[in-house]
């Protein structure tokens, strides 16, 4: 495989994905699930780079999905001061909830919701961009929007806007879905196309 992918960028994509497929038929996903709940740290950080490779190639998300306390095991990781693992971790979620109201309202209900406000004022624009990711598709839940403006996600988001437009430098990921104004601008809209909030800013 790794002559194969020698000066080829796409190679390398396949090859891993042909790796993590690989992986399935040993019942790996228990076992990722089990090490993300581990007391020791690097096994935790390997355990979470592999669950990211699933969920970023589509490998195995409803199976991740169905993990009891996946979501609770990843807040708790998103409260750790380590920038490596929040970027790993949000970007992960941002995968897994894609499309999939029911996972998001799962992670809502772990309160990785009331963690986004602290991962917007990091300094590593990566965690900021997969935060804002994640925001965008909690935001789709009219539950949620009173928990961002408590919680000061809110605050941040437009933190994160003004500072971008201020320093005329776009907020932007080593890799990206979509561009973090794009993000930002749908959060805007949804909150104050909600009547609720008409009069809260």
């Amino acid at each position: 495989m790794s002559r194969l992918s020698f000066g080829n960028a796409n190679m390398p994509k396949i090859c891993l994905q042909s790796l993590v497929r690989l992986l399935l038929p040993y019942d790996i996903v228990p076992l990722i699930a089990t090490y993300i709940r581990s007391d020791d740290f690097e096994l935790v950080y390997w355990a979470v780079g592999l669950m990211h490779e699933f969920a970023i190639k589509g490998v195995a998300l409803e199976e991740f999905k169905a993990v009891r306390g996946l979501c609770r095991s990843m807040n708790v990781l998103l409260a750790a001061d380590d920038s490596h693992i929040a970027r790993i971790i949000l970007r992960t979620l941002k995968y897994m909830m894609l499309d999939d109201a029911i996972f998001q309202l799962q992670a809502l209900e772990a309160g990785i919701g009331l963690r986004l406000a602290k991962c917007l004022a990091a300094k590593d624009d990566d965690v900021k961009y997969w935060a804002l990711s994640v925001v965008h598709e909690f935001v789709l839940h009219p539950q949620y929007r009173p928990q961002l403006i408590e919680s000061g996600a809110f605050a941040q988001v437009i933190n994160v806007g003004l500072t971008a437009a201020s320093s005329r430098t776009p907020l932007k990921a080593t890799e990206e879905i979509a561009p973090a104004s794009a993000y930002m601008w749908d959060i805007l809209v949804m909150m104050w196309s909600s009547s609720k909030f008409h009069f809260s800013f």
